[in-house]
């Protein structure tokens, strides 16, 4: 299964796989991780070895936000699995006013265009449709905005990563 995990604005892709002895594969940019991770029993501490290397850490999850403490020191992550993410993308979140470049989170087809240049938006609304997987998302900004740019058409096909809309701080 795909993560994305993300800590501190960074956002590192991995691809999970249990082994038949019960541990776990993982690849970081095509790099394999041997990695076995197991519960302690009647704790919430747990055994984690990553590349032979062994650690004793608190793992605390709420929801997709998971703290992981090793020796008194702390590390913030979030967790998700790729179809969360690209889920929460879609969804949009949020509502700052700093402005974003909205991109295709897959490849697809652009069915409407639901901005201008020039619109407000606000924070979870609608600029455009992809059809996707026969599927038709709704891509909505999760900030409060002033339309910039709208890169795509109705009609036209986009790949993972494209520019469909620019968005700046509100006037």
């Amino acid at each position: 299964m795909k993560y994305v995990v993300e800590h501190e604005g960074e956002e590192i892709e991995l691809e999970v796989q249990e082994t038949e002895d019960g541990g776990y594969s993982v690849l970081r940019d095509g790099r394999a991780i041997l990695a076995d991770f197991k519960k302690i029993e009647g704790s919430r501490i747990f055994s984690l070895i990553v590349q032979n290397k062994s650690f004793e850490v608190l793992i605390r999850q709420d929801g997709d936000l998971v703290d992981i403490v090793n020796h008194g020191r702390g590390l913030k992550l979030r967790v998700e699995s790729e179809r969360e993410r690209n889920a929460r993308l879609i969804a949009g979140e949020g509502g700052s006013t700093d402005g974003e470049s909205i991109k295709a989170v897959m490849p697809g087809i652009v069915v409407a265009v639901n901005v201008a240049e020039g619109d407000e938006v606000t924070s979870g609304q609608a600029v455009c449709v992809l059809e996707a997987m026969k599927m038709e998302n709704e891509i909505r900004s999760s900030v409060i905005g002033k339309v910039l740019k709208v890169a795509v058409a109705a009609g036209q096909t986009v790949n993972a990563g494209d520019l469909l809309v620019e968005i700046g701080p509100p006037e």
